[in-house]
């Protein structure tokens, strides 16, 4: 990857970046044939979410249905446009459990009878595995042209998120603010931390320039060297890329605006460092409340401090609940 490039990315130098890499290349490769197959009924599954030609693929596991019912009642509540989204099953409870809702979903290759990967599993071979099986799906996706939007759940949506997204670029996603050395070892380890693109809301179009950047990126994680998520992957094919003046041939970047898709750090603040959340008047303008930057334990206890809790469980062992106003 050549020498190494180091980032110190803060508030005041995000908007300097993010002129530097508003628009770089990337060379073309082929795409493996095995790559671009998807799981059984991908295809229905796709046709039932699109909209407008733009798929949103939100990954899910058991342990993450609350946030995942408090993120689509936040779409109802607001009264935004509610397009279904497909959703990634990590085991087979969570894929029939979105099936009995409605919603289109694939059951990952990867996937168990058990109800999905714990905390405790990450980086794990289970892990590892759910992740390319994710990113090839992904690639899949694309290869029968469909633009794809793929979300977390820990979030809610005060605004359409697709309202910001410049749908003429090959991939456009917030910009998370961290700072290290992103370039690989010459020992061929992997890279260390950087800044690094928001898999939180990272749009891909289905071009033949984004293939060829996903097919890359899986080749990486294939490696038994790379222990992370295809989001560092990008982040480390295409960032030092940037920054070192030798873009890679055809990809276009638009970052989202940051006042509107702001980390959980920026939006709640993060005490342990005394940093300041967004005040009130930053706050009326966010799209979209990503609540990062917080252990999974806290996610649903800050999001009920914050009145970002959009759910309620009537009888929660039927699994049903209702969507309600946040209650302060």
């Amino acid at each position: 990857m050549g020498k190494s490039t180091v980032f110190a990315t803060t508030r005041r130098t995000l908007p300097l970046l993010c002129a530097l890499m508003s628009s770089f290349t990337l060379s073309t490769v082929g795409s493996n044939e095995t790559d671009l197959q998807l799981p059984p009924g991908s295809l229905d599954a796709l046709r039932s979410a699109s909209r407008d030609g733009v798929v949103v693929v939100a990954t899910l596991s058991w342990g993450m249905l609350s946030l995942f019912h408090n993120w689509q009642c936040s779409i109802k509540s607001n009264g935004l446009p509610s397009p279904a989204p497909l959703v990634f099953a990590q085991d087979s409870p969570t894929y029939h459990h979105v099936l009995s809702l409605g919603y289109p979903a694939v059951l990952s290759a990867s996937s168990s009878d058990s109800h999905g990967l714990r905390l405790r599993d990450f980086r794990t071979d289970s892990y590892h595995a759910l992740v390319r099986d994710r990113l090839a799906f992904l690639l899949g996706a694309l290869s029968q042209g469909y633009n794809l939007l793929t979300v977390d759940v820990d979030a809610i949506w005060l605004r359409d998120p697709l309202s910001y997204i410049d749908t003429t670029v090959d991939i456009s996603a917030p910009l998370e603010l961290q700072s290290s050395n992103l370039a690989r070892p010459a020992d061929g380890s992997p890279p260390t931390r950087g800044p690094e693109f928001c898999a939180c809301m990272l749009y891909l179009s289905a071009t033949p320039r984004v293939v060829a950047l996903l097919t890359a990126a899986l080749g990486e994680l294939r490696d038994p060297k790379f222990e992370f998520n295809e989001q560092k992957v990008l982040s480390y094919l295409l960032l030092p890329a940037m920054a070192r003046g030798t873009p890679w041939e055809g990809i276009t970047l638009k970052w989202l605006p940051k006042p509107e898709f702001p980390s959980g750090r920026e939006y709640f603040g993060l005490h342990v460092h005394r940093e300041p959340g967004y005040n009130e008047s930053e706050r009326a303008s966010v799209a979209v409340v990503h609540n990062n930057w917080v252990k999974s334990s806290g996610k649903v206890q800050r999001f009920k401090q914050s009145r970002m809790w959009y759910v309620q469980y009537p009888l929660r062992s039927t699994g049903r609940f209702r969507c309600v106003q946040p209650q302060s």
